[in-house]
């Protein structure tokens, strides 16, 4: 941990978390190659436009993800990962299907693929 990290702002279950994030599917040894399925990562967007002269990134937009680790919306391994990380952590969050999204269909993912979440946390909000 980084010197002084007890003195940055922790996330709580009832916070607001905003990440920054390069999202992969897990095959169990490492993020499937190097192409997340979803990042909101300026560098990562510009590197996989570059390399996908099809691609379009419209649904990946360069802004903080946020999340309300109180809400039942979105990932429940996810929100739970967060709870207890601080101000500027660097995260890595490995979620079976069934933490991550359950039962549910998630764009591009492919059914009951295992997750890789690398993310950096940007702020953290008391509520």
């Amino acid at each position: 941990y980084d010197e002084g990290r007890n003195q940055w702002t922790e996330a709580d279950r009832n916070d607001i978390v905003e990440i920054s994030f390069d999202a992969y599917v897990f095959n169990y040894s490492n993020p499937s190659g190097t192409t997340p399925y979803w990042s909101n990562r300026q560098s990562t967007i510009d590197r996989f436009v570059a390399a996908n002269k099809y691609f379009d990134p419209q649904y990946w937009i360069a802004e903080p993800y946020v999340i309300r680790l109180d809400s039942d919306d979105g990932m429940p391994g996810l929100r739970r990962a967060l709870v207890g990380c601080r101000e500027g952590d660097v995260v890595e969050v490995y979620m079976t299907y069934e933490a991550a999204y359950g039962k549910d269909i998630v764009g591009i993912v492919p059914k009951q693929s295992p997750l890789a979440w690398l993310l950096t946390v940007d702020k953290v909000t008391k509520k």
